[in-house]
């Protein structure tokens, strides 16, 4: 969990770069440019791109059932807030006798494909597992090892935050013998970024009630 003065920071810059894309339609064609749907089967809503000297901002939204994703770290810091749905959280450590990964370098190429290479065994072991509801919100540090999960019938929205860039390259680690050399992401339509976007207005609307 974080402070209570970073979750309604979150919560506040959300809402202000949500609300600024639904009244400008140029900014929401800019969002709808660089958003994607993720390999990880979610759609990657970017409000607002990572910069050397700024935050990134994006809303991940996760349709109904089952959801996975391969384990993994990131290149950066992060914070996600939960505006609804149930997140799984998984966090990983290295350990000798711990169970065995391909383990497989990600390295972007813009934001809809990227390059991924083979780069050995990797040994891990489950450290702790997590539930998140909505209105709650973690962090995660740069190469923590992790995996998210959206686990039940209805689906999910987060929002996540990132910051700074210390590495050019992110680690999977997956049981499949071998991932595709390059990655590819289908480009979102605006309508999706429409629906979307209202529906987080709609979450972080009945978030803010829940907390006065």
């Amino acid at each position: 969990m974080i402070s209570i003065d970073l979750k309604i920071n979150l919560l506040q810059e959300t809402k202000r770069l949500v609300e600024t894309a639904l009244n400008s339609t140029s900014f929401l064609n800019e969002i709808r440019n660089r958003s994607v749907e993720h390999e990880n089967g979610f759609l990657k809503i970017v409000l607002k791109e990572r910069s050397e000297r700024s935050y990134g901002c994006r809303l991940h939204k996760w349709k109904s059932g089952y959801s996975d994703s391969d384990i993994h770290n990131h290149r950066w810091n992060m914070s996600s807030l939960i505006l609804n749905g149930l997140i799984y959280a998984d966090n990983y450590e290295p350990d000798i006798i711990g169970e065995p990964y391909n383990t497989f370098q990600f390295t972007p190429q813009d934001n809809s494909k990227g390059v991924m290479l083979y780069s050995g065994i990797s040994y891990l072991r489950k450290s702790e597992s997590i539930e998140y509801s909505k209105g709650q919100s973690y962090s995660v540090k740069v190469g923590s090892i992790h995996k998210i999960s959206k686990i039940g019938n209805s689906g999910a929205i987060t929002t996540m935050f990132s910051w700074g860039e210390h590495s050019p390259s992110a680690a999977v680690y997956s049981t499949k013998a071998k991932l595709p050399n390059e990655t590819f992401q289908r480009a979102v339509t605006i309508e999706e970024v429409v629906s979307c976007l209202m529906e987080a207005k709609l979450e972080i609307e009945s978030i803010e009630g829940d907390s006065n």
